[in-house]
């Protein structure tokens, strides 16, 4: 809820949130700011393709990840495989690189 009511006020660090006054034009200011810019088409535009890229490349891939790991034969590497990829899950990506790159991994 601090967004949405930072959304209307005129940001001043010094007078906090609560002190901070209202923007211009009864609290849309920056609102009126928003879309009398020039670059709102094009950063709107910018939003959409990103989306739907985002939508076409990242919806299938865990899918398709999925359906290869299951064609996996050897069921130790099955089972490594699968918990490489969790693994970011559950760890930040600074402890699984540091997990990868410190132990040695055989697959037999």
């Amino acid at each position: 809820m601090t967004g949405l009511l930072l959304a209307f006020k005129d940001w001043d660090a010094k007078l906090g949130l609560f002190g901070s006054p209202w923007t211009d034009y009864y609290g849309f200011g920056n609102f009126v700011r928003l879309f009398q810019t020039p670059e709102l088409v094009q950063s709107i535009v910018n939003t959409l393709y990103f989306n739907v890229v985002n939508i076409i490349i990242e919806f299938p891939a865990p899918i398709i990840l999925a359906l290869l790991i299951t064609e996996i034969g050897n069921k130790a590497f099955k089972r490594v495989t699968q918990t490489i990829s969790y693994l970011p899950h559950f760890l930040s990506m600074a402890a699984v690189t540091g997990i990868c790159r410190c132990s040695s991994f055989r697959f037999s």
